[in-house]
């Protein structure tokens, strides 16, 4: 669809007071058609998605721990200037926030009821990566939550590529291969990082990268090392 009639049709919706459900539906198709590229950071829960982005960002801003923290979908995108994020609720809600609050609405550590009927959260941030890319941390697809499941396969078959975490010593386990599988039903053959390489005791990891390849079957089209990140 041309930009031009979704920023119109858009202002419409906004103006319309029948119509203002569809809002934060438009402005969904707004952001994805600003999006350079969308790349997930996917992976079963407290394998440092959260924490490798924060290192992609340079800067502590998503929550971390050792439990399920991501409740939320969350987007990570470019601002040069004001730095805040948006919740946006199924309802057409939409409300902004300072990144001091981030935790609250997307953390599963938390239990505000500001997360009921929460779709999605964005995060506007000035980092230099993301003036290239969307990152979009989803969360655990093995957090024993229904919802964070669904959040991320439903966001999935909108991404253009994506990273895959695994938690060094729990590679390939049966859910991750599972989704993996589902993943490339969806034409989307993520790139493996395995977290806390640093605990291998092996000297020349090439071998490990091989081993790791063939026991997953090639669910991912590479694999890499990344030392030791917090969950």
């Amino acid at each position: 669809m041309n930009i031009d009639i979704l920023q119109q049709l858009h202002q419409l919706v906004a103006s319309t007071p029948q119509l203002q459900h569809f809002e934060h539906r438009i402005q969904q198709l707004l952001d994805f058609h600003n999006d350079n590229v969308r790349i997930l950071v996917m992976g079963e829960f407290s394998a440092g998605k959260s924490s490798l982005i924060n290192a992609l960002l340079e800067r502590p801003i998503l929550p971390t721990g050792a439990v399920a923290t991501t409740a939320i979908t969350t987007f990570l995108r470019y601002s040069e200037q004001d730095e805040y994020f948006e919740a946006v609720y199924g309802n057409g809600d939409i409300t902004r926030h300072a990144l001091t609050q981030l935790a609250v609405f997307s953390s599963e550590r938390e239990t505000s009821t500001v997360r009921s009927g929460l779709q999605y959260v964005n995060v506007y941030v000035n980092a230099p990566i993301l003036k290239n890319m969307t990152l979009i941390d989803t969360p655990g697809l093995n957090s024993l939550n229904d919802d964070h499941t669904e959040q991320a396969m439903n966001v999935y078959k909108a991404a253009d590529d994506g990273i895959w975490i695994f938690n060094f010593g729990k590679i390939g386990t049966s859910s991750e291969m599972t989704e993996l599988k589902k993943l490339l039903k969806l034409q989307l053959h993520p790139l493996g990082v395995i977290n806390m390489i640093d605990l291998s005791d092996s000297d020349d990891l090439t071998d490990l990268y091989s081993l790791t390849k063939q026991k997953l079957e090639g669910a991912v089209r590479d694999v890499i090392g990344v030392s030791a990140l917090e969950a």
